[in-house]
């Protein structure tokens, strides 16, 4: 199969950062995050959608930064941290 050259897929795979998140500024605790959301009040109806919102929101990123890691290692993009192994 011929491939032809694509400025968005070159900047994809150069911008790419592999599932970690850089925006923050520092590497993001998921199961802090997660427990802080779980620890959340949940007296009130209000109260329950909030802290069910957070759950599924991080979950959901979560979810999405494991995926784009799978991916870099299964590109080959990611070394593997045992290489001897």
């Amino acid at each position: 199969t011929h491939h032809t050259s694509s400025t968005t897929r070159m900047e994809a795979e150069v911008s790419s950062t592999h599932g970690f998140d850089i925006h923050g500024g520092m590497q993001r605790d998921w199961n802090e995050e997660l427990q802080q959301a779980r620890e959340l009040p949940k007296a009130s109806l209000g109260e329950r959608i909030e802290r069910a919102r957070l759950i599924h929101k991080t979950m959901t990123e979560y979810g999405e930064a494991a995926l784009a890691g799978v991916e870099a290692i299964y590109h080959g993009h990611v070394l593997p941290m045992n290489p001897n192994e």
